[in-house]
């Protein structure tokens, strides 16, 4: 999980990295800890097999596909 302040206020994000799947969330953090969602992507996994990286080239990409679709849905 990555904590930012921004001018829209805290924001956190975080990854989950399966042998099927990855999703990312990016949410704003309100009053008392509340969470709201304002971003979230989620993708099929290549280069992961079993847990474990088979392919650090197609896993990065498969990241990145992820975190730029939640990036685009919170901006």
């Amino acid at each position: 999980m990555v904590e930012i302040k921004t001018n829209k206020g805290k924001v956190i994000a975080a990854l989950d990295i399966g042998s099927f799947k990855i999703t990312c969330f990016i949410a704003l953090v309100g009053e008392g800890g509340k969470l709201k969602i304002i971003g979230s992507g989620m993708g099929a996994t290549n280069g992961i097999k079993n847990g474990q990286i088979s392919s650090i080239e197609d896993a990065a990409v498969s990241i990145s596909r992820a975190v730029s679709i939640a990036e685009d849905m919170a901006s």
